[in-house]
């Protein structure tokens, strides 16, 4: 009989533990890192856009009227017959146009 039976067999069950942890970790957690990983590599576009709208609304900043019209003067008459040349002018509401519709009953 030998004295070192036990040692042995506690040692290569401990080899045999720590082998089969690096195993799976290697194989299972690794992917779940590299899901992850993935994922917020996907989600940090999303992440900018929100973060740039939440910067805007604690600065309380709100569009005003006429906001998509910067850069176009009232009477630059040649983009005005370009955008209703090409259909666009139906994007653009005019503000400073009389309201339509039956008038005051005189």
């Amino acid at each position: 009989m030998e004295t070192s039976t036990w040692s042995e067999a506690l040692s290569e069950l401990a080899e045999a533990a720590s082998a089969a942890f690096v195993r799976f970790w290697k194989q299972d957690i690794v992917q779940v890192g590299l899901t992850l990983g993935m994922f917020l590599a996907l989600a940090v576009p999303l992440l900018l856009v929100l973060l740039v709208l939440w910067y805007l609304d604690s600065t309380g900043w709100r569009p005003a009227s006429g906001f998509y019209k910067i850069g176009m003067s009232p009477d630059d008459l040649v983009s005005g017959a370009t955008m209703y040349a090409t259909g666009f002018a139906a994007f653009f509401i005019d503000t400073n146009a009389p309201a339509r519709g039956p008038g005051p009953a005189d």
